[in-house]
């Protein structure tokens, strides 16, 4: 009966092993797709799982049915009691998928007995949930006031966690007048705001703009977000220095101390910085004498006073003020600033005496002039007015002339040598200043001799005794006479005056010396024959006419016999006449005279020109002139003119130059002073010295450079230094012309004195980049017929300001890398020119800002442009990439070009296959049919192409095959055999999966498999028949034998 049992067992068990067999057999597969918005709450229903691909949900219990997950907390659960898909907790979009465009997550779920495999897509629909929001609240940018319109400024886009619609669909821009906005499209990586300048920036007008970018997604209604955006406008050296006043005028004092304040300047400057910053100096057409005398701060702009300020040498000074700015291309503004000086009384009179000798004769009447004194005092008004007088001499007086400022020193009452030879005449110059400043000239007058006195013996008569016998010969006696006049008028010469009378006759006998007055006897007397007798002695000067005196003697005295001193006195009252006579005449020769003529001459004229006939003009008799010694007192070394002392013509001397002569006058004149003695005569003569057109006008330097910034504006201003002619008036530069150009023009500014200003004009803005230097000609012209000119060569080099962008040298970048590529490989080398100058044209780059870290931990660039990598490239995790490089120039005020980079990843066979094996359990049955699914092999390589192409194979020989699904890299292990638990209750299966890369990568899975026992054999005895043995005897109860069979395992 329990024989019958076991059976009976033995059946259903391989019944039922038989019924699994059948159930593991019916392996199946089914993909459904469902869709759910985020956000839902625990529990809402996704989809009836069961019910979609037909399960009978009564046996979903029994089967396991199940979502096979490695997730630790899974979004989603099968309820096996009715097979709907439910929510398990709360579900992010943003969270599960990221950055993901599509959210949708793949599901397995398994049912067991038999096995069946299905897949649910669960795509997890997006709400805008996200507002855009931007990295930073608040952006600031830096523009130069350079940069033109077009260019482009990227700014960091907003980001937003949403996608699709609901992702940053458009920017927006406040309102400018200066700025719009475009958007690039980067596909996958968002849209991209870019800020372009739309007009021109002044930073002047504004320095600061400040807008606001908004982002929108596509809701309904939109969500946005916004940024700030500061533009502060850098300043270029756009604007030149202002002097605050139109004009400057001031009045400072001569001879202001060194270190006085003439003057504070002040300019200012629209920019900032160094360009703001402003620097004075003089014009360098300011000569070096203004630069000896005043200083100017460069700093402050004090204008001070650093030499002689002399109100004589100069009344007023205009200097040329220029005001710079420190800018790399310094822009400049020029101003006039006069000077008037005041006057101050600092220049005592001067005194200039001009006389016929310094004697005068002692007969010249009263009134006769003695000399013409002239006054002069540089000073002007009052401190110039000059009062001149002599000290006190009842002798002397000054008279004044028709000529201003000339007196004459007339003879006030008779002189007598005898009495004074001699006078000192202190002549007093006084100015009418506050305080007054005088000056003294002493003039000494000697007065000298006329014969007006006759010779005096010191006694008449004489008396004297002659001793008789006398030796003949020998001296007698002597005589002394003198005379009050001097030289020759004092010399007296003695003689006896002989005549036929008695006396006389006597007189013979005696000789006198005629220098000594020794009388000598020229015989012996007899005191018996002549006791007495008289005798005439005269004294004689040498003057013209002469005068004699007499004495009338005997032996014991001269008698001076009367009718002879009458007649003597009578001669000389007759001399006396004809003196008063000559006196007369010397009274009109005397009246000093003076006249003004005026000549002209042309300058170049040789030596021996005639320059004017005086003689004839004044009306002279030029057969005096010799006499009179008529001359040109002139205290030059090298006088231009002289006169002939023939025929009164003044002539020139050597050849003139006008400009050696008078340089930079406007009028050249030279005054001379003509003098004619007995009488004293003088006359100022005036020659005017006319300009010929015998030079060319001429600049200093034949070459001058500028630097102008291409920064500059129309009608900014250059002053250029003007050229130099030594002729004057018309002959002088009248006019400039400038070469033909397109970018400036010339003005000219009329100065005082003739002086003529070039002014370059920008016209037409420069462009560095189109022309880098600009060559042009002035020509300076004056007004000659034909005129005379000379030229200046101006070349201009035009200075960068960064005013353009950075260029790629290819219009687009596409460059393909194989994954795994070693650290520091090149991938592509990016080139960019700028056609600025200097560091406005050195190029750098570097990835844009918005370039994710990813990226950025993946690949850097150098400061020259190479790419490279920088960490590890697989290609299963984004077969392409899109870089966004940025070029910089170095300037002030960087510009910025930007180009996608596209690096495409070639897949390397870098990845072994995966292999993913879903099995009921690790055990079959023995009774397993051929055919019978064994598990599921799922294999993987995330390669592509024939890399990711999968072989699977499973080890051996054995009972066990894999065969194909109807997805793609799935296989089943099937039975291929029947299996027997009693020959091999255990495989292990090696499952091989091998892509077709080069070279060929594999992965293996073992799987091992326990062959379960089903009762498919009955028991066996071990022999049969069984014989033994039983000892009689035996005990009730003991065991007699043994019997043993064998069943399953």
């Amino acid at each position: 009966m329990e024989q019958r049992r076991a059976e009976a067992c033995g059946q259903r068990r391989c019944f039922l092993g038989c019924a699994l067999a059948v159930l593991l057999c019916r392996a199946a597969f089914a993909q459904i797709r469902y869709s759910i918005s985020e956000e839902v709450n625990e529990g809402v229903a996704v989809g009836n799982i069961a019910k979609d691909l037909g399960l009978e949900k009564s046996t979903l219990t029994e089967r396991k049915y199940r979502i096979v997950s490695g997730g630790a907390s899974p979004p989603f659960h099968v309820n096996q009691n009715d097979g709907v898909l439910y929510v398990s907790r709360h579900i992010d979009r943003e969270e599960l998928c990221e950055h993901s465009t599509s959210c949708v997550l793949n599901l397995k779920t398994v049912l067991e007995n038999p096995l069946e495999i299905h897949y649910v897509a669960v795509q997890v629909l997006d709400l805008n949930d996200h507002s855009p929001s931007f990295p930073d609240k608040e952006k600031t940018l830096e523009i130069s006031e350079s940069a033109l319109p077009g260019v482009r400024i990227p700014l960091p886009p907003a980001r937003d966690p949403d996608v699709g619609p609901f992702s940053v669909q458009h920017y927006k821009l406040s309102s400018s007048d200066h700025f719009r906005l475009e958007v690039k499209d980067k596909g996958e990586d968002g849209k991209i705001p870019i800020l372009t300048v739309l007009k021109s920036l002044d930073r002047e007008a504004q320095i600061r703009h400040s807008l606001v970018l908004t982002a929108l997604d596509g809701g309904k209604p939109p969500k946005s977000g916004e940024m700030q955006i500061i533009i502060n406008v850098l300043d270029i050296n756009d604007n030149a220095p202002i002097f605050s006043q139109d004009e400057y005028s001031v009045m400072i004092d001569e001879n202001a101390p060194i270190g006085t304040l003439v003057l504070q300047l002040n300019a200012t400057d629209l920019d900032e910085g160094p360009n703001g910053e402003v620097v004075y100096s003089f014009s360098s057409m300011v000569n070096e004498k203004i630069l000896k005398l005043f200083d100017i701060n460069p700093t402050t702009g004090e204008i001070t006073v650093k030499g002689n300020i002399d109100f004589e040498g100069r009344d007023r000074y205009e200097i040329e003020i220029q005001a710079s700015d420190r800018g790399l291309s310094p822009l400049s503004t020029q101003k006039s600033v006069v000077i008037k000086i005041v006057d101050v009384n600092d220049n005592a009179p001067e005194i200039e005496v001009t006389s016929f000798s310094s004697s005068i004769p002692e007969d010249s009447r009263p009134g006769t002039t003695v000399a013409l004194i002239s006054v002069n005092d540089l000073d002007s008004g009052l401190n110039g007015k000059v009062i001149c007088s002599i000290s006190d001499d009842v002798t002397f007086s000054l008279a004044p002339s028709l000529q201003d400022k000339m007196f004459s020193l007339v003879i006030k009452s008779l002189l007598d040598r005898e009495k004074q030879s001699n006078y000192v005449i202190t002549v007093v110059a006084k100015d009418a200043g506050q305080p007054s400043l005088l000056s003294e000239k002493t003039i000494n007058m000697v007065v000298s001799d006329v014969n007006d006195n006759r010779p005096e013996f010191l006694m008449s008569p004489y008396t004297f005794y002659i001793k008789e016998n006398n030796d003949p010969g020998a001296s007698v006696f002597s005589v002394k006479a003198y005379d009050q006049d001097e030289n020759e008028n004092a010399h007296i010469s003695y003689l006896i005056k002989r005549d036929g009378s008695e006396e006389r006759t006597l007189a013979s006998f005696l000789n006198i010396n005629s220098e000594t007055g020794d009388i000598v006897a020229l015989k012996s007397f007899d005191f018996e024959i002549l006791k007495t007798f008289h005798f005439q002695v005269v004294a004689t000067d040498s003057g013209a006419p002469r005068s004699a005196g007499i004495i009338h003697g005997a032996h014991d005295a001269f008698v001076m016999d009367l009718r002879k001193r009458s007649e003597m006195r009578m001669e000389q009252r007759g001399r006396v006449r004809g003196h008063f006579s000559g006196f007369m005449i010397a009274v009109v020769l005397w009246c000093s005279a003076s006249a003004q003529l005026r000549y002209s001459i042309s300058e170049e004229v040789y030596d021996g020109t005639v320059a004017g006939n005086i003689a004839k003009d004044l009306g002279i008799d030029k057969n005096t002139l010799k006499d009179r010694k008529y001359r040109i007192v002139s205290s030059d070394v090298d006088p231009l003119f002289y006169l002939n002392e023939n025929d009164g013509i003044m002539y020139v001397r050597r050849r003139i130059d006008r400009e050696e002569v008078c340089e930079q006058g406007s009028r050249c004149v030279i005054n001379l002073k003509t003098v004619l003695e007995n009488p004293l005569e003088v006359h100022y003569v005036e020659v005017e010295i006319l300009d010929l057109n015998d030079h060319s006008p001429d600049f200093l330097e034949r070459n001058t450079t500028l630097e102008i910034s291409e920064s500059v504006l129309p009608g900014a201003r250059f002053q250029l230094k003007p050229a130099k002619d030594p002729d004057s008036g018309q002959f002088s530069v009248q006019q400039y012309k400038l070469s033909q150009n397109d970018h400036f023009r010339l003005e000219v500014k009329d100065k005082r004195n003739d002086i003529k200003i070039p002014v370059l004009v920008v016209q037409k803005s420069l462009d560095r980049e189109t022309a880098k230097s600009h060559s042009l000609i002035l020509t300076a012209l004056d007004g000659g017929k034909p005129p005379k000119s000379g030229n200046m060569t101006i070349l201009i080099n035009v200075l960068d300001i960064n005013d353009n962008a950075p260029i790629f040298s290819q219009g687009e970048y596409s460059v393909t890398l194989k994954e795994n590529a070693a650290v520091g490989t090149t991938v592509i080398q990016v080139n960019a020119t700028d056609l600025d100058h200097g560091l406005n044209g050195d190029v750098t780059f570097s990835f844009s800002n918005n370039v994710n870290k990813d990226l950025l931990n993946l690949f850097e660039i150098s400061a020259e442009g190479e790419i490279t990598v920088k960490g590890v490239i697989d290609y299963e995790d984004k077969d392409e990439y899109e870089l966004e490089v940025q070029a910089t120039d170095k300037g002030l005020a960087p510009l910025t070009a930007e180009k996608s980079i596209i690096i495409k990843i070639i897949d390397m066979n870098d990845n072994t296959p995966e292999i993913e094996v879903t099995s009921f359990s690790n055990s079959i049955p023995e009774d397993s049919r051929p055919g019978t699914t064994v598990a599921l092999i799922s294999v993987n390589d995330l390669d592509s192409g024939l890399n990711g192409k999968v072989i699977c194979t499973v080890s051996e020989d054995g009972p066990f095959t894999l065969s194909p699904t109807l997805k793609d890299k799935m296989f089943s292990l099937v039975t291929r055999t029947h299996l027997d638990r009693e020959k091999e209750s255990k495989y292990v299966l090696t499952i091989i999966a091998t892509d077709a890369g080069q070279p060929p990568l594999s992965a293996e899975r073992t799987i091992n498999l326990v062959v379960s026992d089903v009762n498919d054999n009955r028991p066996e005895f071990l022999m049969s028949p069984y014989s033994f043995y039983i000892t009689e005897g035996n005990n009730p109860g003991a065991s007699v034998f043994s019997v043993k069979v064998y069943v399953d395992l």
